[in-house]
Formats: structure tokens, sequence, C-alpha cells
């Protein structure tokens, strides 16, 4: 009897929980953007620090991409497009400015457009150039699984330049110039690495990255683990006695 109250009770607790705390994680998560198997890496306001070390540009030292929009476009075929903008810390102020590369302003552009079940994927064109300048430019990809296949896919077919792919990096081959790019699991670039004359330039590396860690269905299954634990708890001890 005893133990059917016990039992009872932390049901109720744990109820109370996924009614109370789960509607707050459900408002806080933005919903997943899919479409066919091509899903967004990050959320809409999300957003990636990275740390940049150069010798050409030694008083640069952070770069921010953030995901202003997510939208489809209903063409053929219908692709996802992603707005991100892409910003310096000025040291002086310490606060993100619009990068300017070649005079072209990058704050809400759109650089990201892809269906990955047709195998379509661009970036807007401005983007080539922070790759040249060392500052990324294929920040994410499509995922579930991570293809990086398909960023050679669009070196071939839109640019002059040359890659090759192993796992989850990819090398491109600009003029005398290198670029080699590795990504997350999740299509995520966490590191670049740009090489002139086989030397090495300067690096982009992952710092921060601000994105939902546990979503709506794994609070549930968190609380749920949480709460059969305890059950087989109390039920051992019960045995015991």
């Amino acid at each position: 009897m005893r133990y059917q109250r016990i039992t009872l009770e932390i049901l109720i607790i744990f109820l109370c929980l996924c009614y109370f705390i789960l509607p707050i994680q459900a408002l806080q998560t933005s919903p997943t953007f899919i479409l066919g198997d091509s899903c967004v890496p990050m959320d809409e306001d999300g957003f990636i620090v990275y740390d940049f070390e150069s010798s050409v540009a030694p008083s640069l030292s952070k770069v921010e991409v953030k995901v202003i929009d997510i939208h489809q476009l209903n063409n053929t075929p219908p692709l996802l497009v992603v707005n991100l903008s892409v910003s310096k810390l000025n040291p002086d102020t310490n606060i993100y400015e619009a990068l300017i590369v070649d005079f072209i302003e990058f704050a809400n552009q759109t650089c990201l457009l892809y269906n990955k079940t047709e195998q379509y994927f661009r970036y807007h064109q401005n983007m080539e150039n922070l790759l040249i300048n060392g500052f990324g430019g294929f920040y994410m990809v499509p995922n579930d699984p991570v293809n990086i296949n398909i960023i050679k896919g669009y070196i071939d077919t839109y640019t002059t330049w040359s890659a090759s792919v192993e796992e989850n990096t990819i090398t491109i081959d600009i003029n005398n110039d290198q670029a080699i790019l590795k990504y997350s699991e999740q299509g995520i670039l966490i590191r670049e690495e740009i090489k002139s004359a086989g030397q090495l330039v300067s690096t982009l590396s992952i710092n921060v990255i601000n994105e939902p860690t546990i979503s709506f269905g794994g609070l549930f299954a968190l609380f749920l683990m949480v709460t059969v634990i305890g059950l087989l708890i109390i039920q051992w001890n019960m045995k015991k006695r």
C-alpha cells in the first residue's frame, strides 16, 4: 500500500512537470524547417561566433553569423531560403558591425538556398568573397544526414574552382590558394583554414554557438527517463526490505 502511494506521488509530480515546463520549452524552441530531406542546421535567431586569426587582418578577431529568417521559396524545385547576417566585432566599441568585403555589405542578405532531395544547392555569390578572404562563406549545409558532396557539386557547377571531400571536410582549390572547411554532424562549419602556396594564412574556428540544446521531445524523454529510474530504485529498495 505504501509502495503504491509513493508511486502515485511520483507520477503526479512527473505530470505536473510536463504540464508546466514542456509548454514553456515549446514556446522557447523555434520549429525545425524541413523540405523533403533538407533540414536547416539552426533555427531563426540562432547565431555562431567564430574566432578569426590572420596574418593579413590582425585587427579582426571575431565574426558573428546569425540566422535572420528561414522560409520556403515555391519555385521549381521548391527551395529553402536561409537569410544570414555576417558581422565583425569592432574592438573599439565591442559591437558587431556588418562585415564589408569588396565594398559589399552582408547584413540581411539571402545567402543560402537548397533542396537536398533535388541535389540543388546555391550560395549567394558574394559569400564566395568571404571564403576567399578567410571569413568563412559556406557556413551551413543541409543535414539529416550531412552530405558535404553537395558543396562539391556547387563548386564544380558554378565556379572555376575544384574541390575534394573526405568525410565531413572539404578542400577547395582556388587558384594558388586552398580553403579547408570542416563541418559538424549538424552541418555547421566548425573550422576553416586558408592556405596560400602551402602556408597557413588564416583560420576561422567556432567559439560560441547559440541554439536550443534540448528539444521539446528531448525534454519529455528526459523527464520520462528520470521518472522510470526513480520507480526502479523504489521498487529495488522495497524488495530489499
